[in-house]
């Protein structure tokens, strides 16, 4: 488990620049779950929301297991900030970006897709 607001050094590594969501992502084909507590800006879309999910999603299908979301839109917070949580079990990290590009072609219509586990 990689829970970015639950583990010092991983909310330390955000911090430096050291660790994005994509690395969060492939990391997740190795680990016990998916997505934990990431700090997001409170302003991200729904249409970004999806294109995460969507990607955990291939990803836990393609693998055969199960991966877990806790992403976490902080109100009032943009990419790069400094979060303020007055909480023990967590610890202060930076928002993240996720550079989610538009849904495009065979992903945005009500069709159904097969993804092949391995």
């Amino acid at each position: 488990m990689l829970p970015v607001l639950e583990d010092t050094v991983l909310a330390e590594s955000v911090v430096a620049d050291r660790l994005t969501i994509n690395d969060l992502l492939l990391y997740s084909a190795v680990c016990g779950t998916g997505l934990d507590t990431i700090p997001l800006p409170g302003s991200i879309s729904e249409d970004q929301l999806y294109a995460v999910l969507l990607d955990l999603a291939a990803l836990a299908q393609r693998l055969g297991k199960f991966l877990t979301a806790r992403l976490m839109p902080i109100p009032g917070k943009r990419v790069g900030e400094v979060t303020d949580f007055d909480f023990e079990f967590f610890a202060n990290s930076k928002v993240m970006d996720f550079k989610a590009k538009p849904l495009e072609g065979h992903l945005t219509e009500e069709e159904n897709f097969h993804i092949q586990s391995r």
